[in-house]
């Protein structure tokens, strides 16, 4: 399965219950651990070897994920580029698997629940807490709102949802006192796959649109920005996947304010190794034919 490429857009829809991170992840098999580190490519000799540790996000951080016998994620670690330990997390879950804590050393995140849906978060930093955001359910629509104190509201995000998808077809967002807000549409094809991003700024104008293909396996094989004012160019990603549906082709290509076709800006391709589960444990990524870098996996699995 593709290991690396999400198209992220944060909805909080509010229900995490019997969360399995595995399918997150995209794993295969009853994994126990999964450890990932990224290096850079050096040449020496003609000959291109392992390098030193590099901070990059094409496979996730450097970092170590445990989790227990029902996938659930229960504690994730995470390294620099010199190996030095940056963050740790623990995850705790009740017996139904629903996620009821996230701890980061003296930081802890703490969720209240009603009919499976969460209602309030709570930030705890040195024992002392406070509610940094409230759900509310209405009707097709959730609205979340941002506590800047207990009783001081900073700002809300509300979600439109459609009558035939339990996704969200619009967000916005309301930043109280200034002139921030902003609007996202969403559009699905009748795979239920994510056709379209259009955000619009405190104007309502158009600041980018995003535009997804899918082929018949429901894989993305396009991906195209326009934007309106952070470039004077639009770009596009085309993706080929190989047998185990990992991508090992991206290419990178530039349109002018027309969609004219001005080239491509790079390619980039991928060789993994596998192992007997099959799941990837090794990939090198190659910039125009040039390896770039090795990312090392080591996955560890529970016995059945």
């Amino acid at each position: 399965m593709v290991n690396y490429i999400y198209i992220v857009f944060c909805f909080f829809c509010g229900s995490v219950f019997a969360q399995n991170n595995l399918v997150n992840y995209k794993l295969k098999g009853n994994v126990k651990s999964i450890q990932t580190f990224s290096y850079s490519m050096i040449k020496r000799d003609s000959i291109y070897k392992r390098g030193g540790l590099v901070d990059i996000e094409l496979f996730g951080r450097n970092k170590i994920t445990k989790f227990d016998k029902k996938g659930h994620r229960i504690k994730e670690v995470h390294f620099n580029n010199r190996g030095k330990k940056t963050q740790q997390a623990v995850f705790l879950y009740d017996k139904k698997g629903v996620l009821n804590a996230s701890i980061y050393g003296d930081f802890m995140k703490l969720f209240k629940y009603q009919n499976k849906n969460v209602i309030e978060e709570i930030w705890c930093h040195s024992k002392k807490c406070k509610t940094q955001y409230t759900y509310t359910y209405l009707g097709g629509r959730l609205m979340l709102r941002k506590h800047r104190t207990k009783d001081t509201i900073a700002g809300k995000r509300i979600y439109t949802y459609g009558n035939k998808t339990n996704k969200p077809i619009s967000e916005v967002l309301i930043h109280f006192g200034r002139k921030s807000n902003w609007k996202k549409d969403f559009t699905y094809d009748e795979k239920d796959n994510l056709t379209s991003i259009i955000k619009y700024n405190h104007k309502k104008l158009i600041e980018e649109n995003i535009r997804f293909t899918y082929d018949e396996q429901n894989r993305l094989i396009e991906k195209i920005s326009f934007y309106r004012i952070f470039s004077p160019n639009h770009y596009g990603i085309v993706y080929s996947y190989n047998s185990h549906d990992d991508i090992f082709k991206e290419i990178h290509y530039q349109l002018d304010t027309r969609s004219n076709f001005l080239g491509n800006s790079f390619i980039r391709t991928y060789k993994y190794k596998y192992d007997g589960k099959g799941n990837w444990i090794q990939c090198i990524v190659y910039q125009n034919l040039i390896p770039k870098y090795i990312i090392e996996r080591s996955i560890s699995y529970y016995k059945n």
